[in-house]
């Protein structure tokens, strides 16, 4: 997991625990989080398998 998706799953956590329930932050840094780990998913595909950048994943 890089840095980066690991301190958004932070803001994540934050987010929640101002309410300890589902909040607009916490949809917000949730819906960034999921997209971040989704693109890092799709590049992980491509470079498993050797493919281009632009290569069409499952994660598209």
């Amino acid at each position: 997991m890089t840095n980066a998706i690991e301190a958004q799953a932070q803001k994540v956590r934050a987010a929640y625990a101002v309410t300890g329930s589902v909040n607009p932050e916490y949809e917000r840094e949730f819906d960034m989080l999921s997209d971040m780990r989704r693109e890092n998913m799709a590049q992980e595909f491509r470079a498993e398998r050797g493919l281009p950048p632009t290569a069409e994943t499952p994660y598209d």
